[in-house]
């Protein structure tokens, strides 16, 4: 049967620093692993987010396993909660409702379990946006890593607590007989409480502290744990449900010590001969390297895109042509539309220029590159004046990559900024008046006003001359004034048409320079891209054999990794207190493959060795001849009478939690 394990993401490091000594069973065994992404949720698909690897490992599998790893669970955080609520927080990591918000459909394990686990839960809301598209685990193992360190007294004077006030009643189903006093207690029923599937086994790896020394040595414990029962079978009385199991691999010194130091010589004596064969390896291809006529190779002559002459007076617009009025001395749509039409054709020389220019530019290149052809060909260099050209070219790539080679310089934008600005003076143009026009308005003002001001000459005509005279130089300045305001009013339109047609100019001078500009990159450009081509094709005719480099680099690999195999070995051996030596010549009867293809695995047949579970001799399998047994022990867990109930799914969907469904329970695991 397949056992899959699914570790949370948040340490699984803590077993991939282990790989070289697991990675057998995945590969020869009918084990998976997988991560588990804790935070994953939500979408129509949830398990793809929270255990990406799974449905891929399952999904045509008749019968498998789960074996899921939480992170570690501090019992010390619960231990005073324990003692004000007589409860058991801080010795079972499966009692969920730590908090009084606790919330069941926010639970990450809850979720997984009850996803995995069946029991009716395809009816809960939450559970129905989930998709299951492969058999369900035959049995859910549920392991977290306990840091139980210094709690054994606590937890021993509150299970007494717990019984000594307790108030069942003896006909209960659940009630059990403690010591002498003849008193009965209620042994927990988290399962029922919480709605676990029956399927699912419960089991805790206690870890001391953080802070201990032996903390990280421990994990190494815990995997070896977690893989001796993914190995193995038991029978209900052995590992049932509805209890909290304890599991702890037992190692012998002696036997560690003497594996470990066999596969650190393997491991030496397969790096001392790749290291060997490399040194050879290297010392050939210096000689083949020894001849130095390669030598450097300057960078290519650049290639320019270089602009025909054009007369670019054309391209601008002048005011001098332009007067007072729209009519004065020529109407102002004419002489536009002469200078647009002027434009176009510098425009359509302009650009038929830079596309010769580019096209000569391409021509260019291609031209250099061929007459230099034969000789790149011929010419030998050194694999380190390749390794310099390569690394020059990467250079050279990322500036061809980064070069705006077309917008600024493009026609399109040319034309679309001159349209713009062309259409802002044509706007302006139609608010212009002509001469006849302008003049009877003006003569019409001063008409108006000088109406205004006949009651007033007439006025002083009857006083005497000299009123007149004031009089009539009052009106003569005062119709002055009118017609001076005319004119200012016809020159500020003219000056606001120049503005607009110098913005004009702007735009095409900003467009001139675009394509100036334009071809400067562009020159960059296939500068750049002779200088590759050139270079490449030296580097593709290195004198270097290929094959021999390639080779070169897989005995590299190889001694990489039996360096990073001897580091776990080391790192190991420092974590419990083992001393690595090289064993003497003759002690070792098998190697390890040098080719990096081939994986390092640490682990020796143990065909026909068993070792015992608790005090049962030869009842299991080990998975390494240094094991020597396993404990797997229940942990007591009480419940006082007034537990508080926790809120749990709809009651309709689940199994209750009387005692009588709980019997169902147990018949139906």
């Amino acid at each position: 049967m397949l056992s899959v394990l699914i570790i949370n993401s948040e340490i699984y490091d803590r077993y991939s620093r282990y790989a070289y000594f697991f990675n057998w069973f995945e590969d020869h065994k009918d084990i998976a692993v997988c991560f588990w992404n804790k935070s994953g949720s939500g979408g129509t698909d949830t398990i793809d987010a929270m255990i990406p690897q799974l449905m891929d490992i399952v999904k045509n599998v008749p019968q498998w396993n789960a074996y899921i790893v939480d992170t570690p669970y501090d019992s010390m955080k619960y231990i005073e909660n324990d003692f004000d609520r007589l409860t058991q927080y801080a010795i079972n990591p499966y009692e969920r409702a730590h908090d009084a918000d606790y919330d069941v459909e926010k639970d990450a394990l809850m979720q997984l379990v009850y996803f995995l686990g069946g029991r009716g839960v395809e009816k809960l809301p939450y559970i129905e946006r989930f998709r299951f598209r492969a058999i369900r685990p035959t049995n859910i193992f549920l392991i977290t890593p306990r840091i139980f360190e210094g709690l054994e007294m606590q937890k021993n004077f509150l299970q007494w607590k717990i019984r000594n006030e307790t108030d069942v009643d003896e006909n209960d189903a659940h009630a059990i007989l403690t010591g002498d006093d003849l008193r009965f207690t209620q042994y927990s029923s988290f399962w029922d409480r919480y709605q676990y599937p029956p399927n699912c086994r419960f089991v805790v790896c206690d870890l001391p502290n953080e802070k201990n020394q032996s903390y990280d040595d421990a994990w190494f414990t815990l995997w070896l744990s977690v893989v001796s029962l993914m190995l193995n079978t038991f029978h209900s009385a052995e590992f049932g449900p509805y209890k909290l199991y304890v599991v702890n691999a037992l190692l012998s010194d002696e036997g560690f010590s003497e594996f470990l130091n066999k596969f650190y010589t393997m491991l030496l004596d397969a790096k001392d001969a790749v290291d060997k064969e490399i040194d050879n390896e290297v010392l050939t291809l210096k000689e083949e390297m020894n001849d130095t006529t390669g030598g450097d190779i300057a960078d290519v002559e650049p290639v320019y895109v270089n602009l025909p002459e054009v007369n670019m007076d054309n391209l601008y617009a002048t005011n001098d042509e332009f007067g007072l009025t729209k009519d004065r001395p020529r109407m102002d749509e004419e002489v536009w539309h002469d200078f647009i039409k002027n434009s176009k054709e510098t425009e359509n020389r302009l650009f038929k220029a830079v596309e010769r220019g580019k096209n000569e530019a391409v021509e260019n290149m291609n031209r250099t590159f061929k007459v230099d052809l034969p000789s790149l060909k011929r010419r030998q260099i050194t694999q380190y004046t390749a390794e310099d050209m390569i690394e020059s070219m990467n250079e050279k790539e990322l500036e061809m990559i980064s070069l705006d080679t077309g917008y600024k310089a493009s026609r399109t934008a040319f034309v679309r900024k001159q349209r713009e600005a062309a259409e802002e003076v044509d706007k302006y143009l139609k608010k212009r008046l002509k001469f006849k026009p302008a003049m009877l308005i003006t003569l019409f003002a001063i008409l108006v006003y000088l109406i205004g001001f006949v009651p007033y000459l007439i006025n002083s005509a009857r006083q005497n001359l000299s009123s007149f005279i004031i009089a009539l130089l009052v009106t003569v300045a005062s119709c002055a004034v009118v017609g001076l305001s005319g004119f200012l009013a016809l020159k500020w339109l003219s000056t606001r048409l120049k503005k607009k047609i110098n913005e004009y100019n702007e735009v095409v001078q900003w467009n001139v320079a675009g394509v100036t500009e334009g071809a400067k990159i562009q020159s960059e450009y296939l500068s750049d891209l002779l200088d590759y081509m050139e270079k490449y094709q030296l580097v593709t005719n290195a004198r270097v054999d290929r094959r021999r480099i390639q080779k070169l680099d897989r005995l590299n690999l190889s001694s990489q990794r039996f360096e990073n195999a001897l580091t776990q070995c080391s790192a190991i051996a420092r974590l419990r207190h083992l001393t690595l030596a090289k064993l003497p010549d003759g002690k070792i009867a098998e190697t390890i493959s040098a080719d990096p293809d081939v994986p390092i695995y640490l682990y020796e047949d143990v065909e026909g060795i068993k070792m015992p579970l608790n005090n049962v001799k030869n009842a299991l399998d080990v998975p390494f001849p240094f094991m020597s047994g396993l404990e797997l022990l229940t942990e007591d867990l009480y419940d006082c009478a007034a537990y508080p109930q926790t809120p749990v799914p709809d009651p309709e969907c689940m199994t209750g939690t009387d005692g009588a469904a709980a019997d169902a329970g147990r018949e139906e695991s």
